[in-house]
C-alpha cells in the first residue's frame, strides 16, 4: 500500500494565483472514488483521471469544475473543498473535493468513455501499475482526505 508522507504531497502540491489549465475534481462517496476515462484520451490508452476538463476564459476555478461536472456527470455538488494545484506537463491543474450522497451510475458517453467507483486502496494500485492518467490522482484524493478530516 503507498502511503505519503504529508511532508512529501505539500511539495508536490501548491496552490497558487498561477494560471491553470484544467480543473478537477476528487467526488467521494461511501469511501469511494469516482475515476474517469476521458473520450479525448488517445487510442488504446485507457488511463484513469479525475473528472473535470480545460478552463475557458474569463472562468475560475469553481466556475470550470461546476460545467464540466454538469457537461460529464449531469451532477451539480453543492459545495467544493480546494485541494490545490498539481503540476502536469509543464501546466498546473486546479484540483478541488467534494462528497456527494448518492453513487453516479449514468454519464455523458460523448465526454467519458467510462467511469468506477474505487476504495483509496485501488487507487493506489493503480497509481503503482501506472494506470493513471496524470499520475498525481492518488495525491488529490490523499488530501482531500487530509484537509476533510481537519
Amino acid at each position: 500500500m503507498m502511503h505519503l508522507c504529508w511532508n512529501t504531497l505539500l511539495k508536490r502540491l501548491t496552490v497558487k494565483t498561477t494560471e491553470f489549465k484544467t480543473a478537477r475534481c476528487v467526488l467521494k462517496w461511501d469511501d469511494r472514488y469516482l475515476l474517469v476515462v476521458h473520450r479525448g484520451q488517445l487510442r488504446g490508452s485507457s488511463r484513469w483521471g479525475l473528472p473535470g476538463g480545460h478552463v475557458e476564459p474569463g472562468e475560475n476555478g469553481i466556475e470550470t469544475i461546476r460545467r464540466e461536472l454538469q457537461e460529464e456527470l449531469s451532477i451539480n455538488p453543492g459545495q467544493f473543498t480546494m485541494i490545490g494545484d498539481f503540476f502536469y506537463k509543464r501546466h498546473h491543474h486546479r484540483i478541488y473535493g467534494a462528497e456527494i450522497t448518492e453513487p453516479i451510475a449514468k454519464y455523458n458517453h460523448r465526454e467519458l468513455l467510462k467511469i468506477a467507483w474505487f476504495p483509496l486502496a485501488s487507487v493506489e494500485s493503480l497509481a503503482l501499475q501506472g494506470e493513471l492518467h496524470a499520475g498525481y490522482e492518488a495525491d488529490a484524493i490523499t488530501a482531500f482526505n487530509v484537509i476533510s478530516s481537519e
